[in-house]
């Protein structure tokens, strides 16, 4: 991640002087995002939001977004078996809510566009009561909503089929090394003009 500030400065300095919008629409995506926790297995994520290009439609190439998300991992009880001995698990599905700022830099080669991307994200987690019930006891082990500001980074390429209408695929990442709040894996959408 260390790179990516310079490959973004390299991109923008060998972008044209004219920095106008050439395209601005929509984008949606899903999923399975994978939490950072073995207390979790990966469900589903939705992603969508507004998209605008900065760069020309060849060469360097350069966007910025703004996107919503909603992640949803299931509990899962062989891991929660290997933290809290061997037992019984009601609930503990998880939400995280992710609402943030992309920059995508890149190289656009005819209808292929390459990319990296940092950005910067607010998560919000929500857990579902979680009862765990093992050697006769039954415990409430649900954590508290949890919130961050964190930074996100990925790499994708979008393949542009009619128009700035085309589709994409991208590896993500955001939120911290402790539990749930780390989502990463692939997705893959549609972005649209209009």
């Amino acid at each position: 991640m260390r790179r990516l500030p310079f490959l973004l400065a390299a991109v923008l300095a060998a972008a044209p002087a004219h920095v106008d919008a050439q395209y601005s629409g929509g984008f949606v995506a899903g999923g399975r995002g994978e939490p950072g926790t073995a207390l979790h297995r990966p469900n589903f994520t939705l992603y969508a939001g507004y998209l605008a290009e900065l760069s020309e439609g060849s060469g360097p190439w350069l966007a910025a977004r703004y996107g919503l998300g909603l992640y949803s991992v299931k509990a899962n009880a062989d891991g929660y078996a290997a933290v809290y001995g061997p037992g019984t698990l009601v609930g503990g599905d998880a939400t995280v809510t992710d609402t943030g700022f992309d920059v995508q830099a890149g190289w656009a080669a005819g209808p292929v566009r390459a990319y990296g991307l940092i950005g910067i994200h607010y998560l919000s987690q929500s857990q579902e009561e979680t009862l765990y019930t093992t050697g006769g006891e039954e415990y409430d082990v649900t954590p508290r909503g949890r919130y961050t500001l964190t930074g996100a980074r990925g790499v994708g390429v979008e393949l542009i089929v009619v128009g700035n209408n085309g589709f994409f695929a991208e590896y993500y990442h955001t939120g911290s090394d402790d539990g749930v709040m780390k989502l990463e894996g692939m997705r893959f959408g549609l972005r649209y003009a209009w």
